[in-house]
């Protein structure tokens, strides 16, 4: 969250962020249209976000516990599973991108590689929930450790 790097007062967007948190525990920006399941896309920027801001501003109980259950969210899902099938997610619904191939700059798409670098940055220690999707990248090498 920019607003947070640079020490401004983010409070509001904060309250609005644990406010819209969903039951599954992620994130949707389609939930003011009703949506009740929330979006891999949407739930990676929030919880880069509120990163962001506890480390700025130091957050509070209530921001890490929204922020947990949204990296659970994640990680019940292996990073790249729907919960109601499954299967592997091979495209974005709305912009088609595929969750298997990586991209640069990210913008606001969710893929593999960004699930495991926020999980990374969150210093979170993996488990057997990443193992797929750690896989995954590994398969994407050159072979010269690239």
């Amino acid at each position: 969250m920019a607003g947070a790097y640079f020490y401004q007062n983010v409070n509001g967007i904060v309250d609005r962020l644990l406010s819209e948190q969903l039951s599954d525990g992620g994130w949707n920006c389609d939930a003011s249209d009703g949506s009740t399941r929330s979006s891999f896309n949407t739930t990676i920027c929030v919880l880069e976000a509120l990163l962001q801001y506890e480390r700025t501003r130091g957050g509070t109980s209530e921001v890490t516990a929204a922020r947990l259950r949204g990296q659970e969210y994640l990680l019940e899902r292996g990073l790249l599973r729907r919960r109601s099938t499954g299967e592997v997610i091979e495209r974005d619904r709305k912009s088609g991108a595929e969750w298997t191939h990586f991209a640069f700059p990210t913008w606001w798409y969710y893929d593999v590689l960004r699930g495991l670098d926020y999980l990374r940055d969150a210093e979170i220690t993996p488990d057997e929930r990443v193992a797929e999707a750690i896989e995954l990248v590994a398969s994407k090498g050159q072979g010269d450790g690239c």
